[in-house]
């Protein structure tokens, strides 16, 4: 639904499920980094239907300064991905919905 060096969903038929699944993902994303105060979100949501996979999260080279490391929380933290959510992130009718 969502590539782990993005926080941009895949590019489904709109209206569709994994459509609105792929925007509610996005949502998310936006919720996390908002309450992490923008040092991570979770992302690279990949599945299908009823069961996501593979997550990876992002994370502000802020987090993981002290450790020397970006593999803090997996060799797929890919801190661009952080430093980059507010220019690629879309609000969409889950933001605007939640206020976020």
């Amino acid at each position: 639904y969502i590539n782990n060096r993005t926080s941009v969903p895949t590019n489904f038929i709109p209206r569709t499920e994994n459509h609105n699944r792929a925007l509610f993902l996005a949502f998310t994303q936006h919720w996390q980094f908002k309450r992490t105060h923008g040092l991570a979100f979770v992302s690279d949501y990949q599945g299908g239907n009823t069961l996501l996979t593979d997550p990876q999260v992002m994370s502000d080279e802020y987090v993981f300064k002290p450790f020397s490391s970006p593999d803090i929380f997996g060799s797929g933290n890919i801190p661009s991905g952080c430093s980059s959510f507010k220019t690629t992130h879309c609000c969409n009718i889950f933001c605007e919905y939640f206020k976020i």
